[in-house]
């Protein structure tokens, strides 16, 4: 599973099987796993006449030297210097024949991934906005999953391959992980000021925080060249096992069931301190 398929060569006339390549490439076609995005063609020895077969939802890239030169979409496409243009300015492709040239390709792969998963490695300390004086910190989980689209494959590929040639798939996914949850980690505290929720009731609130923060995502990813389509929580709530988030949990239900045995009797509690007030009176 990944985007940039780990087991490229980078540029090298390899195959990964132990046989250089040295003599002219044929055909130029998708061999990468059905789940990557982002694929290199394991050769660069091409030459004018060679196939290229781009299947449905793919776009081929043409990269020299770092740069972005030529795409190519959905279809089989006969090389020459006519449909590579910008390539041919950078090296000057000859006309006909089976002339070599080199240059990397690279498949991209627009199809929506799903199932991204993004989680805290450590719980996310809230303060509690009922308890704001106090600076009263409630540790929170939370996990998940996303989707992606590949919208922008050459500001995808000038981010990535134009700046660091040997990308990998660990590298890749470490990265949004990373900036996941550093926007997940100061929204959430957001979200519960702004709107004035306690963390206690984060479970019940989840849908709306995943929306809130997936709207600072959005923009984050489409930077890449990435759309966010979809973000939502598996698990949203307070650590449970922290004596603080214990303490809370036991306060409210205390409240719960002051609150029932009033309405049980009759009274409010601004009447019941009424009435305590009036017998001190009395008692005095």
């Amino acid at each position: 599973m990944g985007f940039f398929n780990k087991k490229r060569t980078d540029g090298a006339t390899y195959d990964g099987q132990g046989e250089d390549r040295r003599g002219f490439i044929d055909v130029i076609q998708y061999n990468g796993a059905t789940d990557d995005l982002v694929w290199k063609f394991p050769y660069n020895n091409l030459s004018i006449g060679a196939q290229l077969i781009v299947n449905k939802s793919q776009e081929a890239i043409f990269v020299k030297g770092g740069a972005v030169c030529d795409v190519f979409g959905e279809g089989t496409h006969t090389l020459s210097s006519k449909n590579l243009p910008l390539l041919d300015k950078l090296i000057n492709l000859p006309f006909g024949g089976r002339s070599p040239f080199v240059a990397e390709v690279w498949f991209v792969n627009k199809v929506t991934r799903r199932g991204l998963r993004f989680g805290t490695p450590t719980p996310i300390r809230v303060v509690d906005p009922r308890y704001a004086a106090a600076e009263m910190a409630i540790p929170v989980r939370a996990h998940g999953d996303y989707s992606i689209k590949i919208t922008d494959s050459l500001l995808l590929l000038n981010e990535f391959v134009g700046t660091q040639h040997l990308f990998t798939t660990d590298d890749f996914v470490d990265k949004f992980s990373t900036m996941v949850v550093q926007e997940l980690n100061k929204n959430i505290k957001k979200y519960s000021r702004e709107e004035n929720i306690s963390p206690l009731d984060f479970p019940e609130y989840a849908p709306e925080i995943a929306e809130y923060i997936q709207q600072t995502l959005v923009q984050k990813f489409s930077g890449y060249g990435i759309s966010l389509e979809d973000f939502q929580f598996a698990h949203l709530a307070p650590n449970e096992d922290d004596p603080v988030v214990k303490q809370l949990y036991n306060n409210r239900l205390e409240a719960v069931k002051e609150r029932e045995r009033r309405q049980i009797q009759g009274f409010t509690y601004q009447q019941e301190r009424q009435l305590d007030i009036m017998e001190t009176a009395a008692g005095n």
